[in-house]
């Protein structure tokens, strides 16, 4: 597929890339409905399924089908992608969960969906746990703890809700 008017190497716009995705004409038919078979990939390893109705399903379809390639990873970091041709080239295009369903009632008989496990999240969990806190027992405001005792021991105060009932 071809996008006019679009330099080589530029990003079109999406809506641009929606109305050329929709309005193709691919040698295979597409329907409204699901196709009966798609093929999901994990490198070299091709299976042909049932198109699931939602990206969940879809998601836990590819963990029973690749079993020993996905174990261990957790089921956000799974995606999907299909390959489209953009300005001559082809391109890698992720299928959200928001579009999965508009996406697989456009899919052609056997096309390949590229099972795609995401890198962690570059987000950093500190491993240290929150401070203990205490009450302070001139002006009731809560500090930090600066002891390094057991959080177990630490007094806590009672919730405001049991306050109440006592």
């Amino acid at each position: 597929m071809y996008l006019k008017g679009f330099a080589s190497g530029s990003i079109p716009p999406v809506s641009a890339v929606m109305s050329t995705l929709l309005s193709s004409k691919s040698t295979a038919p597409i329907s409204r409905t699901s196709p009966e078979v798609i093929t999901y990939r994990i490198g070299e390893r091709l299976v042909y399924v049932k198109p699931a109705q939602t990206h969940v399903a879809a998601v836990q379809m590819a963990f029973e089908e690749f079993p020993e390639e996905l174990y261990g990873i957790s089921p956000h970091r799974i995606t999907f992608t299909i390959s489209a041709t953009l300005n001559g080239e082809k391109r890698a295009v992720r299928i959200s969960e928001s579009a999965w369903s508009f996406s697989v009632t456009r899919m052609a008989r056997g096309e390949v969906l590229n099972v795609v496990i995401a890198p962690e999240s570059d987000r950093t969990v500190d491993s240290a746990p929150p401070p203990q806190y205490r009450e302070n027992p001139v002006g009731g405001s809560l500090e930090a703890s600066k002891s390094s005792s057991n959080p177990s021991k630490v007094p806590r105060p009672r919730p405001h809700w049991l306050r109440l009932l006592c």
